[in-house]
This record gives structure tokens, sequence and C-alpha cells, in this order.
């Protein structure tokens, strides 16, 4: 299913989507941690 949606897609696009794909990793899981870690910090110790 995956192989016939991206089959069309150029390199140039296939490299914006990774680009995209990992903007929005770091948005929900690195950056909740980050907070969570830094809210800690300042106010859990």
């Amino acid at each position: 299913m995956l192989a016939k949606l991206y089959a069309s897609k150029t390199d140039t696009e296939l490299k914006t989507l990774l680009h995209i794909y990992t903007a929005i990793l770091i948005v929900l899981i690195v950056l909740p941690l980050l907070f969570i870690a830094i809210g800690y910090f300042l106010h859990g110790k």
C-alpha cells in the first residue's frame, strides 16, 4: 500500500516528505519530552 502511495513521487518530493515527517516527529515526541524535563528540573526538584 505504501509502495503505491510513494511510487509516483520524485526524489525531491520524497526528500520533502522526509523533512515534513521528521519535523512532525520532533514536534510530537521530542518537544513534549523536553518541556517535561525542563518542568521537572524547574519545579520538581
